[in-house]
Formats: C-alpha cells, sequence, structure tokens
C-alpha cells in the first residue's frame, strides 16, 4: 500500500490530518470540506476567512429579522400586496439563511475544539484518531484579537508546524548552517555577512 504520509492521487507529501480534494485536485491541509460559496476548500490557511464570512452572514440575518420585526411591532403598514409578499420572503429567507449558517458555524467551533473536521467526523473518525483541539493562533493567527474580526491575512507563529510539515529549523531560517570547515559568524552584522557570500 501506499504510506499515510503520500498521497494516492497526487502522488505529493500529504502533511497529518490532511485530505485530497477531487474538486481542487490538490492536498488540503486541516481539510473541512469543500464550499461551493467561496469556490474553494476549507482548511488551515482559510478558516478564518470562512468563519468571518459566517459571522458576517449571521450579523446580517439577525438585522435583517430585527428590521422586519420592528417595523411589524410599530404597525407599518405596506400599500401593496407585492410588498407584503416581499417582506414575507425576506422574512422566511432570513430565518432559513440564519439557521443553516448557525449551524455551520456550530460545525466549524466544533472541528476546532475538538480538532475532528467535518470530513473527519462523516467518515466515523473520531476521537480513536490523532486528534487534539486546534489552538485558537492556528485558526486566528499572532494578531491583536481585534484583528480576528477583519478579514486580514493569518499571521501564523510557526507556519510549517501549522502546515503540516517537519523541517529542520537550520532549512527554516535565513543563514544556512555553518559547515565543518567554516567557523560561525559572529556578532549583529554575521546574518548580513553570511547571507551576502
Amino acid at each position: 500500500g501506499i504510506p499515510d504520509t503520500i498521497c494516492g492521487r497526487c502522488d505529493a507529501y500529504k502533511p497529518p490530518r490532511s485530505h485530497h480534494c477531487r474538486i481542487c485536485n490538490r492536498c488540503i491541509v486541516r481539510m473541512d470540506h469543500h464550499c461551493p460559496w467561496m469556490n474553494n476548500c476549507i482548511g488551515a490557511n482559510n478558516q478564518k476567512h470562512f468563519m468571518l464570512f459566517l459571522l458576517y452572514t449571521i450579523i446580517e440575518s439577525v438585522y435583517c429579522l430585527a428590521l422586519i420585526i420592528t417595523n411589524y411591532t410599530n404597525g407599518t403598514s405596506y400599500h401593496s400586496s407585492t410588498a407584503e409578499g416581499m417582506v414575507a420572503a425576506l422574512f422566511a429567507i432570513a430565518i432559513a439563511t440564519l439557521m443553516f449558517v448557525a449551524t455551520m458555524m456550530y460545525n466549524q467551533i466544533y472541528a476546532i475544539v475538538t480538532g475532528i473536521g467535518t470530513i473527519d467526523r462523516m467518515r466515523k473518525r473520531g476521537p480513536k484518531g490523532n486528534f487534539a483541539p486546534v489552538p485558537w493562533v492556528d485558526v486566528f493567527g499572532v494578531d491583536p484579537w481585534p484583528m480576528y474580526l477583519l478579514p486580514t491575512d493569518v499571521k501564523y507563529r510557526d507556519f510549517h508546524r501549522v502546515m503540516g510539515y517537519k523541517v529542520a529549523t537550520w532549512e527554516i531560517s535565513p543563514n544556512p548552517p555553518p559547515s565543518a570547515d567554516q567557523p560561525a559568524p559572529e556578532g549583529p552584522s554575521a546574518g548580513a555577512a553570511a547571507s551576502v557570500v
């Protein structure tokens, strides 16, 4: 058989807790599902954006319902049956949207708290697997918490760990490791001198 670290479909390295998406035709780290709304897979690198999309949609649905209910309780009357029908349709759409999106938000929070994504839950790979809660900084980044509510790119403390790559620290650092023949540079300008050479 094929080892767990190699994808059987794209023959590439497959990080732990990743899945191959047949629509995107690539492996997605911490894949939750393929979202037709975003036309992309929801995984480690865009889960924050998906959760913000759900949060913004919940806020808009609640706002819409509040306006309709406020108009109704104030006795606002509409002069045509078409307007009344449109308000009734908007009310029904807002309720349906709120219920669906709130369920999706619950699924995302559940996936973060338990570490079990939608695909793994559907395949019944429960707590027996290699699952651990996902740290909030792995979803929202290391920015201050008010930035969590803005659709900014996520800044990870350790990008390679979040993406599932086990890379030696010298491979990540911008300076190459010193060889046996060459002494390690010293001082504050050592990094600049090493990168020029």
